[in-house]
């Protein structure tokens, strides 16, 4: 973070910083490389460490030195198989988180009400089956006192975190710091795009959910005359052409002549560049497949980890998420760097390993010509008192044939080939496509050696809608 220091800031930038030392709960928004991940950065750092950061995956959490929403809120992994799955569970949820204040008032000052049986339904499900701010003696535990010291937390790509579960999240900490406002008071920092990845919401469990997006729900008020939308699009700076081309898409609107440019885009490519691939199961096969043609030894790193046994199976949880758990790595590997370490190389910087020690990996990055030596990182979790309580160590460095593009969300790379095959969520291309800086470093693959126009622009209307409120401009 410590680049962070000579960046001249723009004006959105600098209206979000003085919002955030003020004090007011902001959301930060703006299309992809128009710099949130830089902001929310800065924020945490003016923070002085006064905030704990948040985000719905273990990559995105890991890129912030922050924690994942589900492990710090306690939130039980698969709970929805459970609650979903169960009509009375489902019901009970959707009618007390459309009535909020009922619902706070009870817990708070115990009111009766002819909702009261209804509530302490809620009450049960809360407790037994989504987090675990309780044990089974009904004791607090030690995620209940860390939400009730925690005043201000940031959250990281907010779109990925469904409506429902921001508005039980605003609940139980009301419920924990014994206060009506939204989350008990504290200061809520969200940033994010609507137009990139939405919530995983598995089919089976649509019909389920209340509010699919936070910005549905009504507690996102408390953001409403606090939204700051960065609008200036660092990424693709100088190449005006491909730039507008990725705004229309962002809000599905791409015209005739933005599919011809794409589809020349459609070129058989052999050089050793990332491919963003939309499933785990291509990225896993790809990955494989390109390691098995290298004839040098696989040499598999363990990372290591010590500290607080709790949090350190959230660690862990987020090291495996994002492929750093053990490293399966050769010589002549091609690798992405995966944190900022300076001198120019930066999270998404690529490369190819020249040679493997115990202490260090050589790596021949392609913006520098001779071998650069990539050493162990810390990755570390700090409790609301700011102390060090779980680290993790590994080398910064994954296996970088291939990723998901939901992985790739927040990369910035020379360049990529985009795999539009099998597109299964509204705007995986417009996340896929923007990660390119410009139109020569994209190439896109594509089986059916044609575009369609309707996947590639599915937008949901009410994104289009919620956006609308602010100048087309900002759009």
């Amino acid at each position: 973070m410590d680049d962070l220091v000579n960046l001249v800031y723009s004006y959105e930038q600098e209206k979000a910083i003085e919002l955030f030392e003020e004090g007011y709960n902001i959301f930060i928004t703006g299309a992809a490389g128009t710099g949130k991940s830089i902001i929310v950065k800065k924020i945490i750092k003016v923070s002085n460490n006064s905030l704990i950061a948040l985000a719905p995956t273990g990559i995105a959490a890991l890129s912030i030195k922050g924690h994942t929403l589900h492990s710090y809120f306690g939130i039980k992994v698969g709970y929805e198989n459970i609650v979903y799955n169960n009509k009375q569970m489902t019901d009970i949820i959707k009618a007390c988180i459309s009535m909020r204040n009922k619902v706070v008032d009870y817990f708070l000052d115990e009111v009766n009400s002819v909702y009261n049986i209804l509530i302490v339904e809620f009450k049960k499900i809360l407790y037994n089956y989504i987090f675990k701010i309780v044990s089974n003696n009904q004791k607090k535990t030690d995620i209940w006192r860390k939400i009730k010291r925690t005043k201000k937390i940031i959250i990281d790509e907010i779109s990925m975190i469904s409506g429902d579960l921001f508005c039980l999240l605003d609940i139980v900490c009301c419920i924990i710091k014994k206060k009506k406002e939204y989350f008990g008071g504290m200061q809520i920092v969200a940033c994010g795009d609507f137009f990139q990845l939405p919530p995983v919401i598995k089919n089976e469990h649509k019909n389920c959910i209340k509010y699919t997006h936070v910005f549905q729900t009504p507690i996102w008020s408390m953001f409403e005359d606090n939204t700051v939308v960065l609008e200036y699009i660092y990424r693709q700076e100088g190449c005006n052409d491909f730039k507008e081309l990725l705004c229309r898409l962002r809000i599905g609107q791409l015209t005739n002549s933005d599919i011809d440019i794409l589809k020349s885009r459609i070129i058989h490519c052999e050089k050793d560049i990332p491919r963003l691939l939309c499933k785990k199961d291509e990225v896993l096969e790809y990955n494989n497949k390109k390691l098995n043609l290298l004839k040098t030894e696989n040499i598999s790193i363990n990372a290591d980890f010590y500290g607080n046994e709790e949090l350190l199976i959230q660690l862990k949880k987020q090291f495996s998420d994002i492929g750093l758990f053990k490293l399966n790595l050769k010589v002549g590997a091609r690798v992405l760097l995966c944190r900022n370490i300076g001198d120019g190389l930066v999270n998404g910087s690529l490369g190819i390993i020249h040679s493997i020690r115990d202490s260090s990996i050589e790596v021949i990055f392609d913006n520098i010509p001779i071998p650069i030596s990539i050493k162990k990182e810390k990755w570390e979790l700090e409790d609301v008192d700011n102390k060090t309580v779980a680290v993790g160590i590994q080398f910064p460095l994954l296996i970088s044939y291939a990723i998901t593009i939901h992985k790739a969300q927040g990369l910035t790379l020379e360049e990529a080939c985009i795999s539009i095959d099998n597109l299964f969520t509204p705007h995986q291309a417009y996340v896929g496509l923007s990660r390119v800086k410009s139109l020569e470093g994209l190439y896109i693959q594509n089986k059916y050696k044609d575009i369609n126009k309707n996947i590639l622009c599915s937008v949901y209307p009410h994104i289009i809608n919620y956006y609308n409120r602010f100048n087309k401009k900002q759009i």
